[in-house]
């Protein structure tokens, strides 16, 4: 209960939370990927827009509104958003690891410059 009250506070506070793809959130998912994050798994199949933790796809594109969404459920299921502090705490996450660089890129990434990164 004090988990889901920091983050209505923290999404009052941070405009950039009012707006989103959907008004709520996934609880279940929100747990789910709070533990898979607390097991430090690896990421990969990193391609910019999504990327594998554990066995799930997750969409990382524009942060905070669809941020953190269980990608391999998009197609014909609700949107399962975790809240605002477990998007927060997913970013850093994944900034993480690309600065450590413990990421294994998909066969699909683009390099800034155009070209594919094997």
């Amino acid at each position: 209960m004090l988990y889901e009250i920091k983050n209505f506070l923290y999404r009052c506070i941070n405009p950039m939370f009012w707006i989103q793809n959907t008004t709520w959130s996934n609880r279940r998912w929100d747990k789910e990927l709070n533990s898979i994050l607390d097991k430090d798994p690896k990421i990969t199949d990193y391609d910019g827009y999504c990327c594998k933790l554990g066995n799930y796809q997750i969409w990382i594109e524009n942060y905070p509104f669809a941020y953190g969404d269980r990608y391999d459920d998009r197609c014909g299921k609700k949107k399962a958003y975790p809240l605002p502090l477990t998007r927060r705490r997913l970013k850093k996450y994944i900034e993480k690891g690309l600065q450590e660089e413990k990421v294994e890129y998909s066969q699909y990434y683009w390099h800034e410059r155009g070209r594919v990164v094997k």
